[in-house]
């Protein structure tokens, strides 16, 4: 499966066939496609926060000089500190394992991007400040050297060139894991969106020992969960009933495509095995999907109902 959606601006949302790497659920109008870099016209260079652009060297749990993280460890503080939101399904477009979402304030269907239940995977919002292009991305680790270029291209998509503004980058999640596949994960994505040729400013750092605590010698991420209002940009602990469109068929493609069925079986949420045995049954229902909810190798097309909730349309309309 591709990933889930194409809903905004008045167009349904669509559920590509199945795949490989990272789905795209992109919204707002158009899918992501590559451009070229986002700069200023004119004007001096925005201040980067923190002082710096990401790096990812040092030691220890959180890459880098840790003394120059002020403003990004006091945002993840506050993030921290927030009471967890109940999101429900009206102008949301939830974004599941090894998807990532775009679209813009224009959307007129979708104003929050969300993701939930991430143990040692990481969250990641990535923002162009200039137009409020959003990106939000559920990466585990699978190929974190090809997801990065993705999200990018993703968000030059929605960006026009003479655009004034600057690329704004939030990661949340992981924890203090024994495996240390949570501090492995934040070096990866630390890394590899350094190299872009793009400035990218870290504004909010909650990740690995950032994000953990510890109850009877267990350690648990404090947050599993955040949503990215797109027209304020205001970024927040969340959780989500509604996972849709076709929740099962992308929750298949995740489970089918890596090697585990969790890589942190005492930090899961509660409903965690409840949704691994859906999946399961759903894999055995449908044990090639490609072909039985396929058909003809047409995608699937959603749209928002009055409700908010998603709502399958015709191919093509």
């Amino acid at each position: 499966m591709g990933g889930s959606g194409q809903g905004g601006e008045g167009r349904g949302g669509r559920l590509p066939r199945p795949g490989s790497g990272l789905g795209n659920a992109a919204a707002g109008g158009r899918a992501a496609s590559t451009a070229g870099p986002l700069r200023c016209r004119a004007g001096p260079r925005a201040p980067v926060a923190g002082g710096e652009r990401t790096q990812a060297r040092g030691a220890g749990g959180v890459p880098g000089d840790r003394r120059r993280r002020g403003p990004e460890r006091e945002r993840a503080r506050l993030l921290r500190g927030q009471s967890v939101q109940q999101v429900g399904p009206q102008g949301l477009l939830y974004v599941q394992q090894r998807e990532l979402a775009v679209t813009t304030p224009k959307d007129g269907s979708i104003s929050i991007l969300g993701s939930d239940d991430a143990t040692t995977c990481h969250i990641v919002v990535l923002r162009h400040t200039g137009n409020g292009a959003t990106c939000l991305t559920h990466c585990d680790g699978t190929d974190t050297k090809a997801e990065v270029p993705l999200i990018m291209s993703a968000i030059k998509s929605f960006s026009d060139h003479t655009e004034c503004g600057r690329l704004e980058v939030h990661l949340v999640g992981g924890f203090s894991d024994d495996r240390q596949l949570s501090q492995k994960l934040t070096h990866q994505l630390l890394s590899e969106f350094d190299k872009q040729d793009d400035d990218i400013h870290l504004v909010t750092l909650c990740v690995t020992e950032l994000n953990d605590r510890e109850e009877n010698e267990n350690h648990f991420p404090i947050i599993y969960g955040i949503a990215v209002n797109i027209k304020t940009a205001e970024i927040y602990r969340a959780s989500f009933q509604d996972h849709g469109p076709e929740e099962q068929l992308r929750a298949a493609r995740a489970l089918a495509g890596g090697p585990n069925l969790s890589t942190s079986p005492l930090a899961e949420p509660p409903h965690f095995v409840e949704h691994i045995r859906s999946t399961l049954m759903f894999l055995k229902r449908f044990p090639s999907p490609a072909n039985i909810l396929f058909p003809g190798n047409k995608a699937l097309l959603y749209k928002k109902n009055e409700d908010g909730l998603w709502e399958k349309i015709s191919p093509g309309n």
